[in-house]
């Protein structure tokens, strides 16, 4: 889980600097600043988004599954 989520932190991170350097011109510092703060704000999604995609990779949805009373 934790590979997965340093993916998705790293595809946060990709998109804010792009945000920030391509189309707000920002300076290297405020970059960094702008994608701490980011994937601080993000912490709770890209948990609960690469604990998901991790679920889904190893386990399959059963739909006759039931359970034995």
């Amino acid at each position: 889980s934790m590979y997965v989520s340093y993916g998705v932190g790293i595809v946060f991170a990709v998109i804010t600097f792009i945000i920030t350097a391509v189309f707000l011109n920002f300076g290297m510092m405020a970059c960094f600043l702008s994608i701490v703060a980011v994937l601080l704000f993000f912490l709770p999604i890209i948990a609960r988004l690469s604990r998901n995609i991790w679920i889904n990779g190893f386990v399959h949805y059963d739909k006759k599954y039931q359970k034995k009373p």
